[in-house]
């Protein structure tokens, strides 16, 4: 039996986005979007974890030696409270927060413990 689709269905199986899909079962259709966490997307792809959280990907190797410098694994989570990890807050840094006020209010972190 051949299936006919609306409009808009066609244009949702045209677009191939990523994360979308599509799903014909008979007369029965369902349309699901899966959005990644910040967590999932930062391990499943770095470059779009950084372009979506305002990261300078060019700036990770700066990064890196920040989180070296005072001995912590870039992915090692500083702040169980809010998954805040050392490279957050190493960017944080970078971009300019200079203070602990700054970083916490760009990361989270600490913002349990203050309030």
């Amino acid at each position: 039996m051949l299936r006919t689709f609306s409009d808009e269905e066609i244009s949702l199986l045209r677009a191939k986005r990523q994360g979308e899909v599509f799903i014909t079962y008979g007369s029965q259709r369902a349309f699901i979007r899966v959005e990644l966490t910040q967590e999932e997307l930062r391990l499943w792809n770095k470059k779009w974890y950084f372009e979506k959280y305002g990261l300078n990907l060019s700036n990770y190797e700066e990064v890196q030696k920040i989180c070296y410098d005072a001995h912590l694994h870039p992915e090692q989570i500083v702040c169980y409270c809010t998954s805040t990890r050392a490279d957050e807050v190493a960017a944080t840094i970078l971009q300019g927060a200079d203070t602990p006020d700054k970083i916490s209010q760009r990361t989270g972190l600490r913002l349990n413990v203050l309030s």
